[in-house]
């Protein structure tokens, strides 16, 4: 039998479970690892590291349609000597080209999936041990950690899709141009 005072208030441990439920749905934001003595010179390189990357990102943004252009016209060109090899020579480059940008999106997908699922495992967004490229100034814990690694989980999983799907496209595409021989 059960002591009269149990009906009255439930276990201690019930009690603690709740407390820790509550305290995880409200996702607590804690700062990341404690600031070093040069925390200032690895903040300073993280940042000048991601300006170089947008920097690269937009000079190649820049050139590579003049690249693209002059490339284009020299196959026009070929094309009106030897039609048939400069549809092939366009087909293996959109299937070089084509497999290389969606290799490099599925395997983008599939680091995502990896970094949401630890993420998930350990309670903590971004997971500790992920390199200060990607680390966040402010860790989220708990439910709040959950639920970004599950969207980062679902955002992956969309990124394999789309690559597996682009890659598949590029292909047909290169195939239907290797079989066309009209003139």
């Amino acid at each position: 039998m059960r002591p009269l005072g149990s009906r009255l208030k439930p276990p201690v441990h019930r009690q603690l479970g709740a407390r820790l439920q509550s305290k995880a749905m409200r996702a607590p934001i804690v700062p990341d690892d404690a600031p070093t003595a040069d925390a200032g010179t690895s903040t300073f390189r993280a940042i000048r590291a991601r300006l170089l990357v947008v920097a690269a990102a937009v000079l190649s943004g820049l050139l590579l349609p003049g690249v693209l252009t002059r490339h284009l016209a020299a196959v026009e060109g070929a094309a009106k000597l030897d039609p048939v090899g400069a549809r092939r020579q366009l087909a293996n480059e959109l299937r070089v080209g084509g497999l290389a940008l969606f290799a490099t999106t599925g395997a983008l997908g599939v680091w995502l999936m990896a970094l949401s699922a630890r993420a998930r495992r350990v309670g903590s967004f971004p997971p500790p041990g992920t390199s200060l490229w990607l680390a966040a100034r402010r860790r989220v814990t708990g439910f709040g950690a959950r639920r970004m690694a599950t969207a980062g989980l679902a955002l992956g999983a969309l990124l394999v899709g789309a690559a597996i799907a682009g890659g598949a496209v590029a292909w047909r595409m290169a195939a239907a141009l290797l079989a066309c021989r009209a003139r």
